[in-house]
């Protein structure tokens, strides 16, 4: 548990900034091992009897052991779990005029050629936003594709809904 503390102690405060509770975390500590001389990895969590299990698991799946060679540590790996407090929260939506941090050419083929589009970024969005088609919404995780003749609109959840134009 030693080789772990630091990490588990880092990834718990990670998460506790990311508003999860210490209460609700649930930590997984897994050792990557191989015997001496062999490239095959066995994964187990950490625990007692950690060189007869990794005997009993080499047995189940190589169809041998070897209990006279060393075992050795190849990686760890922690997964950490919890429940975060961000409760959806409906927000007042207000008319933005958001200003594309850029703009170029795309294909879209539900009309078989090419159009100008400005690019926004999702961030810069608050509820009551309204990017109309052709466009594109970029952000951290995803990239949004309003195509022409339909809108995107940031609603009060925070949630990008595309809709076409009437």
């Amino acid at each position: 548990k030693r080789l772990f503390k630091p990490y588990v102690e880092q990834l718990k405060h990670d998460l506790q900034k990311e508003g999860c509770s210490l209460a609700s975390l649930s930590v997984k500590r897994i050792v990557e091992l191989r015997g001496e001389g062999q490239a095959g990895v066995l994964s187990l969590e950490e625990g007692p009897r950690l060189q007869e299990r990794f005997h009993t698991l080499h047995q189940q799946r190589f169809g041998f052991t070897r209990t006279d060679r060393s075992i050795e540590l190849h990686a760890i790996s922690i997964q950490v779990d919890g429940v975060a407090f961000a409760p959806w929260e409906k927000k007042r939506m207000r008319k933005q005029e958001l200003k594309p941090w850029g703009s170029g050419r795309c294909w879209f083929g539900t009309t078989g050629r090419k159009h100008m589009v400005n690019y926004y970024s999702r961030e810069q969005m608050r509820p009551g936003c309204v990017v109309k088609g052709p466009a594109i919404v970029t952000e951290y995780s995803a990239t949004t594709v309003v195509p022409p003749r339909w809108t995107a609109t940031l609603d009060a959840w925070n949630c990008l809904t595309l809709e076409p134009q009437a």
